[in-house]
């Protein structure tokens, strides 16, 4: 089995300071942060950390990184992999759907310019997930947008990635993606309806992500919540959800290991797990349980973030090579 191309790991790292010089990508958690200046590695997510030590998430490659920035997109690249990322701020009274729609249009525009065509995972954090307009709350606003974009640059479902969108308490738009040379393999969840085909009463347009992508040997899995087929179960019990999301886990991880030989076999095998708590208390239970379900393994880090439906508590993403 040849060795996945990046090592991610927890890791403290200085804000600010001049980075090894092997780091693709820093994803740090914290309110703090404004509006990212074009150049920096540093992804500020703005979402809280409700562990004791607040670590980031440094992504490291076997290769020279090279770095800048364009149109507000602050980038590294190494080999056949580029890792990009965007923060804007809104103007009062901006239609959100368009907003995201011309986000990802600049995004798309510059990856189709450059030598990393395709968006392999991409994260999206923005302030006020559920609040209403127009008839959409702002999650289904998001979703008609990065579809329109999609759309607009050619993208068809068999090429959507890999992601997650969780509502922050930060201002901005934050939009970070891994992209790549060749397109990644898709991988669907047997126990739930592809989200591209969700039914219209969640919204007018349904999410584009995929729930996990494969490439060069490193599976990146969704934010996965407790859902099957298209609806959320365990509505107000937080371990319940949790629960489920780890079977829906290893329903994507069985059905990747169709596609290519992965080294995870269970959840318990994952390197990372980003956990999203939408209520601070819950973190600790929501925290000894996955330990105890899981042996104590893999790493992982709580965060406070609300779900892309007001009845999910939870939500889990992760990797593995």
């Amino acid at each position: 089995m040849s060795h996945p191309p990046f090592i991610i790991d927890f890791e403290s790292l200085p804000v600010g300071g001049e980075l090894p010089a092997d780091v693709l990508a820093v994803m740090r958690f914290g309110e703090s942060g404004g509006i990212q200046a074009a150049g920096l590695l540093d992804f500020q997510t703005g979402l809280a950390a409700l562990d004791p030590a607040v670590p980031a998430e440094v992504w490291r490659v076997r290769g020279p990184v090279e770095t800048g920035s364009s149109e507000g997109i602050a980038w590294a690249e190494s080999g056949p992999h580029l890792f990009g990322s965007i923060v804007l701020d809104e103007t009062p009274g901006d239609d959100f759907a368009d907003f995201v729609q011309a986000a990802y249009l600049r995004i798309l525009r510059f990856l189709r310019e450059g030598r990393h065509p395709v968006i392999l995972r991409a994260w999206n954090y923005f302030p006020d997930i559920h609040a209403s307009g127009d008839g959409l709350d702002r999650y289904q606003a998001f979703c008609v947008g990065r579809y329109r974009a999609f759309m607009e640059a050619g993208y068809q479902e068999g090429f959507l990635p890999a992601a997650t969108v969780i509502g922050n308490d930060v201002p901005g738009l934050r939009i970070a993606f891994l992209a790549s040379r060749e397109p990644g393999e898709q991988i669907e969840n047997p126990r739930q309806v592809s989200a591209f085909r969700y039914p219209q009463e969640y919204g007018p347009q349904s999410p584009s992500f995929s729930r996990a992508t494969l490439g060069d040997g490193q599976l990146f899995v969704s934010g996965t919540a407790s859902i099957v087929g298209h609806e959320s179960l365990h509505g107000g019990d937080v371990l319940a959800q949790t629960d489920e999301i780890l079977v829906n886990l290893q329903a994507v991880l069985d059905a990747a290991r169709e596609r290519a030989p992965i080294a995870a076999r269970t959840p318990a095998d994952l390197d990372l797990l980003r956990v999203y708590v939408r209520r601070p208390e819950d973190a600790d239970a929501v925290r000894r349980h996955l330990a105890g379900r899981l042996g104590g393994r893999p790493r992982t880090v709580v965060l406070r973030g609300d779900i892309c439906r007001e009845e999910l508590l939870v939500e889990i993403e992760t990797m593995c090579g």
